[in-house]
């Protein structure tokens, strides 16, 4: 009998499939799903829905029905709402902090969670309690330099830089030890012309690195 996956080998396998992840927020769920027609069709497939969308619940579950489409449901920050992210459709989960309670429930439920971190302490915590991939928020803090250093003491995690990533340092990050990046603003900002050029530009561009597994 095959062994069955863990939820961090899931969340792992998604993302190095999608390497980047749109980060979609907006002012409304129509200016939402219009920016998440685009980024399908320029080839991103994966795609986080923010909690911080108005009815984000139900946008999920429009784009969980979409043929090809996995979504993953962005800015967690309780166990409730993980429930209402689970129940809604989304095939991943996360979150912009490390509450190790949530981690627990994510634990507890086997879904793919990936919890934010960004200091070594963060990233011990998580990783004493069973999540070996996760999310480096604010990457612009630190920069690619920071993700390289954190790389040194943690070489068997899996780090995914979320905010400051843009097309100018992508193949910084990737060269740095990124298994995937999150894109959000510096992907999708400026109207319908811009997030489909800008998105092309980095489809192709991500396609074309070598990125770290």
């Amino acid at each position: 009998m095959s062994r069955q996956a863990t939820p961090s080998e899931t969340v792992l396998g998604i993302l190095r499939a999608a390497r980047v992840v749109p980060v979609l927020r907006g002012e409304t769920p129509e200016e939402v799903l219009d920016t998440a027609g685009i980024l399908q069709t320029e080839g991103f497939t994966t795609l986080e829905i923010t909690f911080t969308v108005p009815d984000a619940p139900q946008l999920i579950r429009t784009l969980a029905a979409t043929t090809g489409v996995t979504v993953g449901a962005g800015t967690i920050t309780s166990a409730t709402m993980l429930d209402v992210a689970l129940e809604a459709g989304a095939t991943f989960f996360v979150s912009p902090g490390l509450d190790e309670v949530l981690l627990a429930a994510a634990t507890a439920l086997g879904i793919p969670y990936l919890p934010g971190t960004l200091t070594p302490s963060d990233i011990m915590r998580a990783s004493a309690r069973g999540a070996s991939v996760l999310k480096l928020f604010p990457g612009s803090l630190g920069g690619p330099n920071y993700l390289k250093a954190m790389r040194d003491p943690f070489p068997d995690l899996h780090f995914v830089p979320t905010g400051g990533v843009n097309l100018t340092n992508l193949d910084a990050w990737v060269a740095a030890g990124a298994v995937a990046v999150g894109m959000g603003s510096n992907l999708i900002r400026g109207d319908a012309d811009s997030v489909r050029e800008r998105a092309r530009e980095v489809r192709t561009l991500a396609d074309a690195l070598e990125w770290q597994d």
